[in-house]
């Protein structure tokens, strides 16, 4: 086989795969896609269990500054907006020990999720940068798609109209 060949046959693949994993990135207004997770102590957690709820749907890692600077709002937000439809779950992309640590350490108040092998985070875009956090409604449609650090302020803007509806 010919230089040319070869060349045109990389570019042609790398062309496909660029289309292929931009035609399954999750965009505002598709349905956020159901999974099952354990939690920092085991037990199985679907995204299905909030049915009927405002999510805030946060992939982070622990040893993430951004991730862990926006840690308190969330808790902040759980706080406030728990009891009113709120839910907040966090997928951690570590282990369940990392995880557990980060949890005690800030004594977060959510339910957080283990992604070690990133399923979860393949199935949401990829989630090629954290933290990422989707907002999603009452009727599971994501809202708004959040990519790097975001204040506590604005997520709170973002869901008060949400949990109206």
């Amino acid at each position: 086989m010919g230089k040319i060949a070869r060349v045109f046959i990389f570019i042609s693949l790398l062309l496909m795969t660029s289309f292929f994993s931009e035609a399954s990135a999750l965009e505002i207004g598709d349905k956020a896609p159901e999974f099952s997770l354990p939690n920092v102590d085991g037990e199985m957690i679907s995204l299905s269990d909030f049915k009927g709820n405002v999510i805030i749907l946060d992939f982070f890692a622990t040893w993430c500054p951004h991730c862990r600077k926006e840690l308190p709002g969330f808790i902040e937000l759980h706080e406030a907006y728990g009891d009113k439809g709120l839910a907040v779950i966090g997928i951690a992309s570590v282990s369940a020990e990392e995880a557990k640590d980060c949890v005690d350490e800030f004594d977060i108040n959510f339910p957080v999720l283990i992604d070690d092998n990133e399923s979860v985070s393949d199935l949401y875009g990829p989630v090629d940068s954290i933290p990422t956090t989707f907002l999603v409604d009452k009727k599971g449609k994501i809202v708004k798609i959040y990519e790097g650090f975001t204040g506590k302020d604005d997520f709170e803007n973002d869901l008060k109209e949400l949990l109206e509806q």
